[in-house]
């Protein structure tokens, strides 16, 4: 089939020759660095047809774009004569490439310009013969450094030796002018994510619309337009909008624009979401919602480069740097570099998890294409995950002590979990090991319930990475299955629970949040769960709230009052038991969260501070209690006795006498908080004892963060005047339910000693 002979077409030692040196190519005023310059110099020589064939086939992007080996066989010779033109642009022999420029022109550019004809064709297809056809709109998002400057010239090449004209566009292209930058940073003192160019707000959006639509209109011959520049080298690196005498011409008919930047395709993210990775970048996140309009809605079609760790754009930008300095350009110095990349990456922290998981801003996912490359620019092959690869996630930035969560910081996840890797390798796996959850059953979920909500599972994965600062690609056992047969099935049967509820009211009536009860034992990880889900309906558009029967403790002065009036009674000596809290304050704010409907309606919610006092509590002072503001769709209100019913006097006296007055004081609980509830999750322990090492592990968390909180002895002390509630309360608890619960709104969750549901009987 093959013969065993040079490449027809490929020994023209003309393409040695300087004129055809890429920057001399037209590519509309851009100069990308040499290709070579991040390549090994080993010669690997393309010998024959064969071996051509079956490089082109063993490549990444195969498989992603549906090729098999006899369509490339069909169409080899186009693929030859796009690695003969490449090699012209490049200015590399080609008997002589190495298997990385191979790799570079047969498993990356040559197949992403198929796909990108493929597009074109298809949108070409949509139009009558005497219609004008407009430009298709390619939409290249990806990191600073990555490349795609590279790919743009190279694919635009492409484009124009096959007899299309195009055109290629980059966001730099519309940012202020140096004056207009100045005005920007005065008009944001302090902000350094705006001192310079770079985030939401730098850019013209008036002549970002200008263009394209102008472009879009360039469907006859003879149509001309002038194309903006920006010149990243003036004022020392700063820029500038470049003279308007330099700005490249286009003329019609286009074909296609190439429109390239790395922060296209961001989508604007709840202010409380970016405020926890970098409160500057509220004002960029708040200028993002005109991007959309500017940009995002001209593009037809989507490639999106994804990377592992944005740190690699230090080391890309740099490269570039120097390069443009090597051209005698005054570019930036290493350490404004260091400077100026800093200030581009709490963006990346905030919207790429979401462009990975999501796609862009408005796109749809048969016009998309997503090419994970690895640092030295290369697609990677697609094994892992889609949407699971993103090991900046570690950045301490996005540690789940800074995400909102209503003042509260659970201890870190992984504190409970052994650190053997299981990399979670393909969507089989992750589909099977969701289906083997102990809690699927019980919550009515089939395996094709759970293969059509696949991306939802896969998107929850993927904000919980995030929010606990682990990696998604060595996620241990542990750590797999508390994040899905856990915290995502307890997330979505909460999702179910609120469409119930509101199902139950009109379009023009108010919706009060629904009030999601957690009732567990203490150190059993209800405060981590809650955490999780909160940070995971925040992320999926719902306004939440967060709160803890703790909130609700009495004052200290009040606390030793009740201490005072019940002499000789531990149980009501320290914080706990009933009777330790503000009932009065507890239906106050209860009842002001329910009226939580509308905009602009904000609170703020009681915190108490454990530590006070050396570990035996005060309530926090108001000044740091957290705000929230309507609309409100979910409350998650979480304690240790929440649901707990009054039991007969000889009951509790016969397990401990000093309970009866608890017991009495209990009778007040289901008016001041159960019956605010609407749903319940229960966690089911086996053996109380569990309380005193879980309550242990809290309190050396809480001294290792340099709060005083209470020592060993005094942790066995306090946990001991908790169990005679345990013993009274629990088995009713889980026989009958929570006080005024509903068995079809309750889910009981039994956990085994490392706080992980168990499979029911």
């Amino acid at each position: 089939m093959f013969r065993n002979t040079i490449l027809a077409g490929l020994g023209c030692s003309w393409m040695q020759d300087n004129s055809l040196c890429h920057d001399t190519v037209p590519n509309q005023g851009r100069r990308p660095g040499p290709l070579r310059s991040v390549f090994p110099t080993a010669p690997a020589e393309v010998s024959s047809l064969k071996d051509l064939f079956e490089f082109i086939c063993s490549g990444p992007l195969v498989k992603k774009l549906g090729l098999t080996s006899e369509m490339i066989a069909e169409s080899i010779d186009k693929w030859i004569k796009c690695g003969v033109h490449l090699c012209r642009l490049f200015q590399l022999n080609e008997l002589y490439l190495t298997i990385p420029e191979k790799a570079r022109f047969y498993h990356y550019y040559i197949p992403v310009f198929l796909w990108c004809e493929q597009k074109i064709s298809h949108h070409m297809s949509k139009f009558k013969d005497e219609e004008d056809v407009p430009p298709l709109v390619i939409g290249f998002s990806a990191p600073q450094g990555s490349g795609k400057t590279t790919l743009v010239f190279a694919l635009d090449f492409l484009f124009r030796v096959s007899g299309r004209k195009s055109a290629t566009l980059s966001i730099d292209d519309f940012y202020l002018t140096a004056e207009d930058q100045a005005k920007l940073r005065e008009s944001n003192p302090g902000n350094a994510l705006l001192e310079l160019r770079g985030n939401a707000g730098s850019h013209d959006l008036a002549l970002s619309v200008e263009t394209l639509t102008a472009l879009g209109k360039l469907t006859k011959e003879g149509l001309k337009m002038k194309l903006p520049r920006y010149d990243k080298s003036a004022y020392g690196g700063r820029g500038d909008r470049a003279d308007h005498s330099t700005w490249p011409e286009v003329e019609g008919p286009l074909t296609v624009v190439l429109f390239e930047g790395w922060m296209l395709g961001f989508k604007p993210l709840p202010v409380d979401v970016v405020n926890a990775i970098d409160p500057l970048l509220e004002t960029v996140n708040k200028n993002l919602e005109a991007y959309y309009e500017a940009w995002d809605k001209f593009i037809n079609a989507w490639i999106v480069i994804k990377i592992k760790d944005p740190n690699c754009v230090y080391k890309w930008r740099l490269q570039a740097e120097i390069a443009m300095r090597a051209d005698g350009k005054p570019g930036m110095s290493d350490d404004e570099v260091m400077d100026f990349v800093s200030r581009y990456l709490p963006a990346y922290k905030a919207y790429l998890p979401t462009l990975y998981v999501e796609g862009p801003n408005g796109s749809a996912p048969e016009h998309a294409l997503v090419i994970e490359i690895d640092e030295g620019r290369n697609p990677v092959h697609d094994t892992i995950l889609a949407g699971l690869g993103c090991s900046w996630m570690q950045d301490n930035s996005l540690c789940h002590d800074t995400v909102p969560n209503q003042g509260r910081r659970p201890g870190p996840l992984r504190s409970v979990f052994p650190t053997a890797p299981a990399e979670v390798s393909s969507l089989k796996d992750l589909f099977e090991f969701i289906c083997s959850g102990p809690l699927v059953k019980k919550l009515g979920l089939t395996s094709e319930m759970i293969a059509e909500s696949i991306d939802k599972w896969i998107k929850c994965g993927v904000h919980l990475c995030r929010l606990f600062q682990l990696n998604e690609l060595y996620l241990t056992i542990p750590e797999k299955a508390r994040f899905y047969h856990y915290y995502i099935p307890v997330f979505l049967w909460c999702e179910q629970k609120i469409s119930h509820h509101m199902s139950k009211f009109k379009d023009e009536e108010d919706v009060p949040p629904l009030v999601i009860g957690f009732s567990a034992p203490q150190g059993s990880g209800k405060t981590t769960l809650v955490f999780a889900l909160d940070f995971l309906f925040r992320v999926s558009g719902r306004k939440s709230a967060t709160l803890s029967i703790d909130d609700f403790y009495l004052t200290a002065e009040d606390q030793a009052k009740l201490r005072e009036s019940n002499p000789g009674n531990a149980l009501l000596e320290l914080r706990g038991n009933a009777g330790s809290h503000d009932l009065a304050l507890s239906v106050e704010t209860l009842t002001a969260l329910g009226k939580l409907t509308k905009e602009g309606l904000k609170m703020k919610l009681p915190r108490y501070d454990k530590s006070a006092y050396g570990g035996r509590g005060d309530r926090a002072d108001h000044s740091t209690w957290p705000e929230v503001e309507g609309p409100l769709t979910v409350v998650l209100f979480e304690g240790w006795m929440l649901g707990f019913k009054p039991l007969p006097v000889d009951v509790v006296n016969a397990i401990d006498p000093l309970l009866e007055t608890v017991n009495k004081n209990l009778e007040a609980y289901y008016e001041a908080w159960d019956k605010f509830i609407n749903a319940w999750i229960v966690i089911k322990i086996k053996d109380p004892n569990c309380v005193y090492k879980w309550r242990l592990q809290a309190e050396i968390a809480m001294r290792a963060d340099g709060k005083p909180g209470m020592s060993d002895d005094e942790v066995m002390d306090f946990v001991s005047r908790y169990l005679p509630a345990y013993k009274a309360y629990l088995p009713t608890l889980y026989v009958e339910g929570p006080n005024g619960s509903a068995p079809e709104h309750a889910l009981v969750i039994e956990i085994d000693e490392g706080r992980n549901p168990v499979h029911g009987d």
